[in-house]
This record gives C-alpha cells, structure tokens and sequence, in this order.
C-alpha cells in the first residue's frame, strides 16, 4: 500500500521449504534488504500475493516434503510498519 517493493522466493530450510521476503525502497535495481526471518517456515513455499474485496492474501503449497501430500494454504497478508506479515485464516 505504500509503494515499497517487496520480492517473494521460497528455498530448503530445515523445516522443509520456507518462504522468504526482501524489500526495495529504490526499485528493481535497487538496494535489496533481506529479513533474517522467513514470512513462512512450516515447509510452504512458492507464495503469490493477490487482492480479493478489498482484503490482501498469500497462496502457498505446504507439506511439500511429504510426498503426495502437497495442498494449497491461505493466508490473510497484514501490512504494518512497512512490513507484511501473515495471519491465519480460522476454516468454520
């Protein structure tokens, strides 16, 4: 919402994939600040970003590491502070 450029990527971790986030405050070409801790690190990974009436969301596959077991997980995105940051969805 404020215009900062943000990078998604997913990598091994030692809890299976894990989601990564770096920010740009200069564009693509710009100076790439990475965070120490992943967005998501419970063997998710391969995240888009997607608006839905209004609310911000986060698509990734889990349970990549067993196999025939992967399924898709949603998560609401909360943009504070300059930073993103994931919330559950509770399923009724």
């Amino acid at each position: 919402k404020n215009g900062r450029l943000l990078m998604l990527w997913s990598s091994p971790s030692d809890s299976g994939y894990a989601l990564g986030v770096c920010y740009s405050d200069t564009g693509v070409s710009g100076n790439w600040i990475h965070l120490d801790e992943p967005l998501y690190k419970n063997d998710g990974g391969h995240g888009m970003i997607f608006e839905f009436k209004g609310d911000t969301y986060l698509i990734i596959h889990i349970n990549n590491s067993k196999n025939g077991q992967e399924r898709p997980k949603l998560l609401k995105v909360i943009e504070e502070n300059d930073m993103i940051h994931l919330e559950e969805i509770k399923e009724d």
